[in-house]
């Protein structure tokens, strides 16, 4: 009755991963770890399956896509064209955390449990298999990024160009700010007035450095003439964001 009705109305899905690619996700996973604070959403599609996650601020964002042809094998059936779970992140990330002698994984939901599951199956080598149970919720909404895509100063450039400049700051600075000038990008330590005397006393090598447009492959300032945008990254942050980048790209 009731309960094989609600059993028919949850999703079935199932992926698999061989070592490359699965050493591609958990190299993911790890970096969404850095910056979530708690929650793993994933939006299920016909064509992908979306990973976002917000830092305990609400200041950093961060979303991949993996398309189907990611995936080893793809196996969905769902009644709704997008599906929406939230995990916890860190349970979701433990894992993964050491993979050297895995060669393969498994993901599915199991809508045949009573609470339903998802279901991580780890194959690692002489045969041993690794088996994981999850507990997930279906939220109404799932997160986005919300600003004004008018407004705001875009650039498109390559993760190494960014990373070889962020290396050059200071690990123990907190934040860096990028300047979007009309003919070049300043990207500085950035200090506030209260961090500003204890920065001071820990003696950090403040640094600057500024960028021709020549490094990016797109560049788009503020459409207002004589406008400087300044827009703060935390330091830490925007490198997992960028280790995300190279792990995609």
């Amino acid at each position: 009755g009731n309960l094989s009705t609600s059993l028919l109305k949850r999703p079935r899905m199932e992926v698999t991963l061989k070592k490359d690619f699965l050493k591609k996700f958990a190299r993911l996973i790890t970096c969404f770890g850095r910056i979530g604070a708690d929650d793993l959403f994933m939006e299920i599609t016909p064509l992908a399956i979306i990973f976002r996650t917000l830092n305990g601020a609400g200041s950093a964002f961060v979303a991949a896509e993996l398309k189907r042809d990611f995936f080893h094998e793809w196996k969905l059936h769902s009644p709704d064209r997008n599906r929406k779970f939230k995990m916890k992140l860190k349970a979701f990330a433990s894992k993964f955390r050491s993979i050297t002698t895995v060669v393969g994984c498994s993901m599915r939901l199991d809508p045949d449990e009573e609470p339903a599951r998802f279901v991580i199956e780890i194959a690692c080598k002489a045969g041993i298999k690794r088996k994981f149970k999850l507990p997930y919720d279906e939220p109404q909404d799932i997160i986005q990024a919300v600003y004004n895509k008018d407004r705001n100063p875009t650039l498109v450039a390559k993760p190494k160009v960014l990373t070889e400049i962020v290396n050059k700051f200071h690990s123990a600075l907190s934040e860096i700010a990028f300047i979007f000038q009309s003919k070049d990008l300043i990207i500085k330590s950035y200090m506030d007035d209260d961090k500003n005397s204890k920065l001071q006393k820990q003696k950090i090598l403040l640094t600057e450095v500024k960028l021709p447009l020549a490094d990016f492959e797109s560049y788009s300032p503020s459409d207002e003439d004589n406008v400087s945008d300044e827009i703060i990254f935390s330091l830490k942050e925007f490198k997992a964001i960028l280790s995300i980048c190279e792990v995609l790209g």
